[in-house]
């Protein structure tokens, strides 16, 4: 008989082998899907919060043009009052020294406003303000100087003396009607934003307004026809209540 030899015998381990067959694809995908969709509601939301933010900054600042127009009303009042003096005072050959206030004009105005016609409106109304404030004060100049001309040669004869105050009555009778010119121009832009701002109720209004109206303006011609007789009446009764007010002061 055979024997067995002694053997010895290695039993291997078991182990546990697990086979993925699935695709790393779709996690990666997903995280990149998630991670577009978050950009670009990201960029969504920064886009809108800029655009509320020009909106919230154009219509402030078609109120500040209110105040303004309304601030260049009074203005031209006290303006036309001391021209008025002024030019009764040389009338009688009488020297007159008159101080008058400039027209204010804010400086980055223009890029706050965030309508293209009412841009084009404020520009066309600026320009004349900015001549009329160069004329003012171009007037004040020459007035200035020839009191400092009359008092630093006292000898000057007083043909000289009355000529040079001709010339300077009849460049306030100039400034006089360009003011009044100018007090029209204003009370038209006041009643133009007046509608305007009426009409701008939320973010959407005015372009709503001009994508229905296409051939017609947002603010049209005969609304502000309507408006300037709303204004003067309103103006009128201001200028009353004034003109109480005054006399009672007066009258102790």
């Amino acid at each position: 008989m055979y024997e067995l030899a002694d053997a010895n015998f290695t039993i291997p381990e078991p182990r546990l082998i697990i086979q993925n067959n699935e695709s790393v694809w779709p996690s990666a995908v997903g995280a990149f899907l998630g991670a577009f969709f978050a950009f670009g509601f990201g960029v969504i939301a920064f886009y809108l919060q800029k655009k509320f933010e020009r909106y919230w900054k154009g219509k402030n600042t078609v109120v500040e043009i209110e105040h303004l127009l309304n601030d260049h009303l009074n203005t031209i009042s006290g303006n036309r009052y001391l021209f008025g003096g002024a030019i009764n005072t040389l009338k009688k050959n009488n020297m007159t020294y008159t101080l008058l206030a400039p027209f204010r004009l804010p400086k980055d105005i223009n890029l706050r406003i965030g309508n293209l016609d009412l841009l084009n409106k404020y520009s066309d109304y600026k320009e004349p303000v900015e001549k009329v404030n160069h004329g003012m004060k171009a007037w004040q100049g020459l007035n200035e100087q020839l009191h400092q001309t009359v008092i630093a040669n006292p000898g000057t004869p007083p043909t000289i003396v009355h000529k040079n105050m001709n010339h300077i009555q009849g460049q306030a009778e100039t400034l006089l009607k360009f003011l009044n010119a100018l007090e029209e121009d204003t009370r038209h832009f006041l009643a133009y934003i007046r509608i305007y701002m009426r009409k701008d109720k939320h973010i959407w209004s005015i372009w709503l307004l001009e994508m229905q109206n296409k051939d017609k303006p947002v603010v049209t011609k005969s609304e502000v026809k309507k408006e300037l007789k709303k204004l003067q009446k309103e103006v009128e009764e201001i200028s009353a209540e004034s003109r109480k007010r005054i006399a009672k002061i007066m009258g102790g």
